[in-house]
């Protein structure tokens, strides 16, 4: 799974533009640990802050996403990230932020740098979703900072065609990582970064899967050349599902993990169902816990429906 892009028919890395190929992608990528001694994300729900000043092992098992870390993501085929990113004035750095704080997000940004010195050909999305805690100046030296990291591999916009770039587009310039940078601090002073409006991704906010499901029929539809597009597959805990989780623990998952476990075989079946339909039009589907359940090989599968012969 490490090389699965490398592996692709040659017709598909020819012809079949990254905005259309079906492509792993893990929802709050960081979130596989979070310090229980950080303070609480200030967008937190005045409930959950209040609820964490006593309990907070209940808030990071809600705000726990992933089960394992990035260069083990990287090597399951996991090819976009969704990366929340947090000042923490005490520390006077930056961190990867999911209801608490977690690792340093340079040395998260770093292992990714590293996988793709190994694997060339492997094009790894990097998605800075929010910014917690920035002001113009901490952008720009966090900006500067992802360009150092990601010396001479940063693939711009106006590289190739955008998002409708084939691999073969891609390679050819030598670059291989693609970051959308979503704040309107950087189009001008960083044109290495993808704008906000070159990624779709809606949210349902459920808890329901019904809804979720319907959610991800009606998103097949939805198609822009000049996107990428994200099919967020995630269950969200509203304040009232943690709530009940906490002081009715007989009845109500406690913890993010259990509530997604009855998301497993609604979301195999719906990609199962993708794939027997032939239906394209999958392009990053966004899991939590990816790696778990066998569910990257489901979504790759999806770019067997591409033939090109």
């Amino acid at each position: 799974m490490s090389t699965w892009m490398s592996d692709l028919p040659s017709q598909i890395v020819k012809k079949v533009p990254i905005n259309q190929l079906a492509i792993p992608g893990s929802h709050d990528a960081g979130a596989f640990y979070l310090d229980r001694k950080s303070p609480i994300c200030p967008d937190e729900p005045s409930a959950i802050k209040a609820l964490g000043k006593y309990f907070k092992s209940t808030v990071i098992g809600w705000s726990l996403t992933q089960c394992c870390p990035i260069k083990q993501q990287l090597l399951l085929g996991v090819r976009y990230f969704d990366m929340r990113t947090g000042y923490l004035n005490s520390e006077n750095d930056f961190f990867f932020v999911h209801g608490c704080y977690g690792f340093q997000m340079f040395s998260l940004l770093q292992v990714i740098a590293d996988f793709c010195e190994i694997y060339p050909k492997e094009v790894v999305i990097v998605d800075f979703q929010e910014f917690h805690e920035f002001t113009p100046k901490l952008h720009e030296i966090f900006a500067d900072n992802v360009v150092k990291i990601f010396k001479g591999k940063l693939y711009s916009y106006v590289d190739g065609n955008g998002a409708s770039s084939t691999l073969q587009e891609i390679w050819a310039t030598g670059k291989q990582i693609i970051v959308r940078y979503n704040n309107e601090f950087s189009p001008q002073s960083y044109p290495e970064f993808w704008a906000s409006n070159t990624l779709y991704s809606p949210w349902r906010n459920t808890s329901s899967t019904s809804k979720l499901i319907k959610f991800l029929d009606e998103r097949l539809n939805e198609y822009s050349p000049k996107q990428l597009s994200v099919f967020q597959a995630i269950l969200t805990p509203q304040t009232n599902d943690i709530l009940k989780g906490f002081f009715c623990c007989c009845c109500s998952p406690r913890k993010l993990s259990k509530l997604d476990e009855k998301l497993k075989t609604p979301i195999t079946n719906w990609l199962d169902k993708v794939y027997a339909s032939k239906m394209k039009g999958v392009n990053i589907f966004m899991y939590d816990f990816i790696a778990n359940d066998g569910c990257v090989q489901c979504i790759l599968q999806l770019n067997q429906l591409y033939d090109l012969n």
